[in-house]
C-alpha cells in the first residue's frame, strides 16, 4: 500500500520517505520473521515464548535508524539494504535447521522452498501479465485513460498474492519436507 501510495503522491517529502522506507522494512520483516516463526516450531524451549517480539524490536530499531528520505540516499545505502535482505534470506534457509544435524532435511526443506518460489513466481508474472493485458483492453476498448493503475496492480500482485501464495505451501512436516 504504502508503494501505491507513492506514486500517486507529489511534492510531499515526509510522506514519500515514510512511504519508501516501510517497504524496505516490511522486506526485511518477511524474512525475519520467516526465520523467528520457523525456529519457534522446531526448537521445543522457545515454543511457549512469543521470539517474534524481539524480531519486531529489531525491526523497529532499522526502521528508526533509517534516514527520513531512502530514496535520495547515495547506492551503498540500497546495497547495505540489499545485502541485509540477502543475509536474512540466508538465515531464512537454514533456520529450520539450528537445532538437528539432518543433512538430508536440510536439502529437501530449502529444495522444497525454491521451488516454491520459482512456482510463485511464475503464476505471480502470469497472472499480473494477464491483469495488465485485461485493463489494457479494457482501456483502449472504453478509453478509460489508465495511468498509475498498472503499477497498482503489480504492486497489489508483487506485495500482497506473492507472499500469500508463497507461505501457503511451506511444508509443515519437516521431516518430510
Amino acid at each position: 500500500m504504502c508503494l501505491i501510495t507513492l506514486i500517486h503522491t507529489e511534492h510531499n517529502e515526509w510522506l514519500e520517505g515514510q512511504c519508501a522506507r516501510l517497504p524496505m522494512a516490511a522486506a526485511i520483516g518477511m524474512p525475519l520473521f520467516f526465520s523467528l516463526r520457523i525456529v519457534r516450531e522446531r526448537i521445543p524451549k522457545f515454543s511457549p515464548w512469543p521470539i517474534e517480539i524481539v524480531g519486531l524490536f529489531l525491526l523497529a530499531g532499522w526502521f528508526f535508524t533509517q534516514p527520513a528520505s531512502p530514496l535520495r540516499l547515495p547506492g551503498i545505502n540500497w546495497i547495505q539494504w540489499l545485502l541485509l535482505l540477502a543475509a536474512l534470506h540466508c538465515v531464512a534457509a537454514v533456520s529450520a535447521h539450528f537445532s538437528t544435524n539432518e543433512i538430508l532435511g536440510f536439502w529437501q526443506f530449502n529444495r522444497r522452498l525454491f521451488v516454491r518460489f520459482c512456482f510463485v513466481t511464475l503464476y505471480t508474472v502470469v497472472l499480473t501479465a494477464g491483469l495488465e493485458l485485461a485493463l489494457l483492453s479494457a482501456d483502449k476498448l472504453f478509453q478509460l485513460k489508465l495511468g498509475n493503475e498498472y503499477a497498482d496492480l503489480f504492486f497489489l500482485m508483487v506485495g500482497l498474492f506473492q507472499p500469500t501464495f508463497f507461505l501457503a505451501g511451506v511444508p509443515r512436516d519437516f521431516r518430510s519436507a
